[in-house]
């Protein structure tokens, strides 16, 4: 995951799953500025597998488990 700084974009793919991580955002403008607290968790996903042939002991079946991005 990466952070804009010009344009307050948060941008990329999550590969691990993480813990919420607390991220204080100050805009500064004009007129001001003002902070905000934004909170990011990233979870494992669902997923459903499903095998095509009965499993032996030297099978191996390549899979991928979704993330969720959450943001508060």
């Amino acid at each position: 995951m990466s952070f804009n700084k010009k344009t307050g974009d948060i941008s990329g793919v999550p590969i691990v799953a993480s813990d919420p991580v607390i991220y204080t955002v100050t805009a500064t403008g004009r007129r001001g500025h003002d902070t905000a607290t934004v909170v990011i968790t990233v979870g494992v996903g669902t997923t459903n597998l499903a095998l095509g042939k009965p499993a032996t002991e030297s099978s191996t079946y390549p899979y991928s488990i979704p993330l969720l991005l959450v943001m508060q």
